[in-house]
């Protein structure tokens, strides 16, 4: 089968973040070019002269409005417009019949109205996801089940480091954590650096899961970005860095230098398939519409992670606040 898909938004995520002979697949029109069972019939802005500036690049056709996109039929929607704006084309998608729309995160910048679009896509029958690609990399799929199988014992603690807001970068953090470990039990907040907007700041705090807690410590994106995770187990370490394109590994041995003492040793290091995921998420699409089989990440865990992110968001500072 042959899937028809249609691009919303001419940012960096959508094409200018790589171009198409990149070996690394960083956008939209990348990784749907890059699966032959997708065909990018249609990319849209409301900034005309930077779409086809775009659709030149990749090889797509524009159109010059989104009344022109909503007239054909195609099988899937991609929204990739600023934050603000993303409730606005869903808004408008969610009476045409198309197969799957992926939208960039957040849905939405309000939880309410996140809970009534998904709701509404439910009823109408229509797939609607987030594109956290982090669930999709390979080495966070093994890390996964490594995790499910109790190859690395307990986990005892880790670390996020974020920029740029929590609901914004931060949301990939809670994201994968929720992919890792479960349902947020509750959170803290204990500080806010307004490095993004005036209502998405980055939170230092901590998430509570049924087994770990997760400290959040937050950079300042005004200065430089940072995204790395630390997670220690009882019998190994994953250490993600460089925004999650390096992985170190760790198991615990025996100490080299001092008798009787066990060390985490570092046991492999490298790039991970981060670089590619985007890729992996329209397989993923593709093997959905094909088959019906499921999706890594769907519209629920991506409302359920916008409701941690804006609870942390919100929360009055140093106050346990426990997750519904």
């Amino acid at each position: 089968m042959t899937y028809s898909a249609v691009v919303i938004g001419a940012g960096n995520i959508a094409g200018g973040y790589d171009s198409p002979g990149s070996p690394q697949i960083l956008t939209h029109l990348h990784a749907l070019r890059s699966d032959p069972r997708f065909v990018c019939e249609a990319l849209f802005d409301l900034d005309t002269d930077r779409a086809r500036q775009m659709g030149s690049l990749w090889g797509v056709p524009v159109a010059e409005t989104l009344e022109e996109v909503l007239q054909r039929p195609f099988d899937v929607a991609v929204i990739a417009v600023p934050d603000p704006h993303h409730a606005t084309y869903l808004e408008q998608l969610a009476g045409h019949d198309v197969g799957l729309v992926l939208c960039e995160k957040p849905l939405t910048q309000d939880i309410d109205q996140a809970r009534e679009i998904a709701a509404r896509y439910k009823a109408a029958g229509r797939t609607l996801m987030v594109n956290y690609q982090r669930r999709f990399e390979q080495s966070v799929r093994r890390l996964r089940a490594d995790i499910d199988a109790g190859a690395l014992g307990q986990p005892l603690s880790g670390a996020v480091w974020y920029s740029k807001g929590i609901r914004h970068n931060g949301s990939h953090a809670i994201d994968l954590l929720r992919f890792l470990f479960g349902e947020v039990q509750a959170t803290i907040g204990r500080r806010k650096t307004f490095d993004f907007t005036e209502v998405d700041p980055s939170v230092s705090g901590t998430v509570r899961f049924s087994n770990v807690d997760i400290e959040l410590l937050t950079g300042d994106e005004r200065l430089f970005s940072i995204f790395e995770i630390d997670l220690l187990f009882e019998k190994g370490r994953y250490r993600y860095s460089q925004s999650g394109m390096q992985l170190e590994r760790f198991e615990v041995r025996p100490d080299p230098v001092f008798p009787g003492y066990f060390e985490q040793l570092p046991v492999g290091s490298g790039p991970t398939a981060l670089s590619t995921a985007l890729g992996d998420v329209y397989a993923a699409i593709g093997d959905f519409l094909d088959t019906g089989a499921p999706l890594p990440a769907t519209i629920d865990d991506a409302v359920a992670t916008q409701a941690i992110c804006e609870s942390l968001a919100s929360q009055e500072l140093d106050n346990w606040v426990r997750s519904i």
